[in-house]
């Protein structure tokens, strides 16, 4: 019996392989503890991926972007921007977010070895928490010149100017769409860490 498994006729992405990898680390280590069930614990193994059902997509009704729809957007956003450096409007402040939100995306589905955000796997990515930016430049590990900014919180936050609520970075594009003000000095560095990451993008695209 040949101990190898020829991979080589399957289309495999990044995050696919990934989940294998966790599957087989823990299938070792159940082996490991119970040698004497290893042929159980195979056929169980079997079982389970034969009636394996997927989960219902959350994201019924999205409209999917692929990478080169991304990339396109955000240069596109980036160019407007550029040209209007001297508005400190929320209408530009919202077009950097969303400029920085399908770059970020791009850059991350090409390192993945994916086509579009249809084929993100991890819900939490293509859920409202994919509005949290931290999150992909977390997992795009990006310079701690740039997410060192916020090493005390997990997000980056923000206080409304009306109540002094606190909310994560992933609500403050609906402020700027909506007209909410938000304390000054909070906005200044969202603007500023959002350029920054802009730079970021722009040599990764």
């Amino acid at each position: 019996m040949n101990e190898k498994i020829d991979f080589s006729g399957l289309n495999l992405d990044k995050s696919t392989v990934k989940v294998i990898e966790e599957l087989l680390d823990q299938l070792k280590e159940l082996i490991k503890h119970k040698p004497d069930n290893t042929i159980t614990i195979l056929d169980n193994l079997k079982t389970d991926l034969i009636n394996f059902k997927p989960k219902k997509s959350s994201d019924q009704g999205k409209i999917h972007a692929s990478v080169k729809e991304l990339k396109s957007a955000f240069k596109y956003h980036y160019d407007i921007i550029n040209r209007h450096k001297e508005d400190k409007s929320a209408s530009i402040y919202l077009l950097v977010f969303y400029a920085v939100e399908c770059g970020l995306k791009a850059v991350w589905l090409k390192n993945n070895g994916l086509s579009g955000t249809d084929q993100i796997q991890d819900q939490a990515l293509i859920s409202e928490k994919g509005h949290d930016l931290t999150v992909w430049t977390k997992k795009l590990r990006l310079p701690a010149i740039i997410t060192g900014k916020h090493d005390t919180t997990e997000t980056l936050m923000f206080h409304l100017s009306r109540d002094k609520s606190s909310w994560d970075i992933g609500k403050v594009h609906q402020t700027w769409r909506y007209g909410v003000k938000i304390n000054s000095d909070d906005e200044q560095k969202l603007v500023a860490w959002l350029n920054q990451v802009c730079d970021w993008i722009k040599e990764k695209i």
